[in-house]
């Protein structure tokens, strides 16, 4: 452990960085690895991922909400998708130089990689990670049991049920998604009650509970997921 952080191995190079309620990743290649995620702290997150590698760590940031990139200033570079330069650039954090992570870009490790897939709807430049080799999906927030955050500026429902139909359209690929919050690990079929919710609340057809007094949203909740909105 380092600072406030707790780690976990989860076999096939993989381990878990948790920060608060926010699971960050770290994968690794037999020639680098990369950390998925910057926490919601300020802490040393980059000590916590050396601890568990010998390999140079670059950072990857599924989307730029405030909870993924608070550590972001401890590496010399982020890789986020275009649609998210903005979004990062507002927040309160010191500036890191960023590059761009394309739909469809292959991240090389050394004997792994991978796979950019845009998924924009909690966000407009959100995406998925897809190790073809270990046979899991990095889905940052866009897919969770413990609720999605569909309410403030950038969210769009009708985007995200496109990207969840094209993540469905993917599901032979994958053994596991890994989720930023919530469950950890989770099966491919949560997809499937995911797309299910997400039609039922554009449609008006699910019924929300304020999460507290004088909220500007509320919770929806379906099955295994649910969307703050």
């Amino acid at each position: 452990m380092k600072d406030n952080y707790k780690t976990y191995e989860m076999g096939k190079g993989l381990w878990r960085i948790e920060d608060g309620n926010v699971h960050n990743y770290l994968v690794e290649g037999t020639e680098r690895s990369v950390l998925v995620d910057a926490g919601v702290s300020r802490g040393d997150i980059l000590g916590a991922a050396q601890t568990l590698t010998k390999k140079s760590v670059s950072l990857i940031c599924t989307h730029a909400d405030h909870d993924h990139v608070a550590s972001a200033p401890q590496f010399d570079e982020v890789w986020l998708h275009p649609a998210e330069f903005e979004r990062f650039l507002v927040q309160d954090i010191e500036p890191v130089p960023m590059r761009p992570l394309w739909d469809g870009e292959v991240i090389d490790l050394g004997g792994r990689s991978l796979t950019v897939t845009h998924i924009p709807g909690h966000t407009p430049g959100s995406i998925a990670l897809l190790d073809k080799d270990a046979r899991f999906l990095l889905v940052g927030d866009s897919v969770s049991d413990y609720g999605v955050w569909m309410f403030g500026e950038g969210r769009c429902v009708q985007s995200y049920i496109c990207s969840i139909e094209r993540l469905i359209a993917m599901t032979e690929q994958f053994d596991t998604l890994h989720s930023a919050h919530g469950s950890p690990a989770m099966p491919p079929d949560i997809l499937h009650d995911t797309l299910e919710a997400a039609q039922l609340l554009l449609a008006g057809k699910l019924e929300g509970t304020p999460p507290h007094e004088n909220a500007s949203h509320k919770f929806y909740k379906s099955k295994r997921t649910g969307f703050m909105y």
